[in-house]
């Protein structure tokens, strides 16, 4: 409960709003049942806009940072341009939103399910749910799989526009606590190896999605720290028509065909085109260069995997303990 203190700095702050402030929206209030109000008193204001006030909405003039309650200005009869009116200042308290579905793979198996497959979440709160699948088995289970390469039949040679949704998802699973990323290679010849990295995130679009991705362990080798030119840990994405990598010669997602963090270009690139094991020509497979080199130097060709994975979970995940 608030004090009555509380409300008054709350209505403080709506009133200065009302007296500074003659852009309104009106917005509608949820059930009656669901909101309580706190306080409120009324005061006299000139203002240059006739503000309604119906029985299902009210003007929010401010709310806390949790958004739970929320400040409303309410104009108390009819008014004309610039006439002082009676103005009722009250706050109400509104219930926080309620997350549907779990929010990642992590979740649902905290909940006993522990079978790989599709599940619906809903990593962002105010976001629709979606359609995941979760690796409930590999190092404790709980991925949740961001990004999966089984055959060519996905073109990752997508624009900015193309992957700034699946972006928002991937930002909404890694932006509140710690957490981890595992990478798993298959070669053509059935040979498997894996790469985690126990620091995590990939930034919001303002931050043009900016890859995080540290604290390495595993058998595949650390080729998102391969070296000074080659580091896309700390680099933002790139696709064919959005240049954010650090080449100054061109555009390193145009030429290489996928969307990817690129430095000045690659040491890795999972985002790349499929092809059947061995390949000629520009290096636009699917790309670890600590496992694979980038060239055969007996034939001259390239080397492309057969499978890989890329999943995440929180760091502090209740399976490993």
């Amino acid at each position: 409960e608030r004090t009555m203190t509380d409300c008054t700095v709350q209505m403080t702050s709506c009133y200065r709003y009302c007296s500074s402030n003659n852009k309104t929206n009106l917005i509608e209030l949820p059930r009656k049942d669901s909101v309580g109000v706190k306080c409120q008193f009324t005061v006299n204001l000139t203002i240059d806009t006739v503000m309604y006030c119906m029985p299902e909405q009210r003007v929010q003039l401010w709310a806390d940072k949790e958004k739970r309650t929320c400040c409303f200005c309410c104009r108390a009869s009819h008014s004309t341009h610039r006439q002082v009116t009676p103005i009722i200042l009250f706050c109400v308290s509104v219930p926080p939103l309620e997350r549907l579905h779990p929010k990642d793979c992590a979740e649902i198996y905290s909940l006993g399910i522990k079978e790989n497959g599709i599940y619906t979440i809903q990593p962002d709160l105010h976001g629709p749910a979606l359609e995941a699948k979760c690796d409930m088995e590999a190092a404790g289970g709980g991925w949740t799989v961001i990004q999966a390469r089984h055959d060519g039949s996905v073109d990752f040679n997508r624009t900015w526009q193309e992957y700034r949704e699946g972006f928002g998802t991937l930002y909404a699973l890694t932006s509140t606590g710690q957490h981890q990323l595992r990478i798993e290679l298959e070669d053509w010849h059935h040979q498997k190896r894996e790469a985690t990295y126990n620091n995590f995130k990939v930034a919001s679009e303002a931050q043009r999605f900016r890859l995080t991705a540290r604290e390495y362990s595993g058998d595949a080798g650390n080729a998102l720290s391969y070296s000074k030119r080659y580091n896309h840990d700390g680099r933002s994405f790139s696709t064919s028509d959005r240049d954010n990598d650090r080449y100054a010669g061109g555009n390193c997602g145009q030429y290489y065909g996928a969307g990817w963090w690129f430095d000045a270009c690659l040491a890795a690139n999972l985002n790349g085109h499929y092809y059947g094991g061995r390949y000629s020509g520009v290096t636009n497979g699917i790309y670890w260069g600590t496992w694979y080199i980038l060239t055969d130097g007996r034939t001259g060709e390239r080397y492309s995997f057969k499978q890989v994975e890329m999943k995440t979970r929180p760091k502090l995940f209740p399976g490993l303990s």
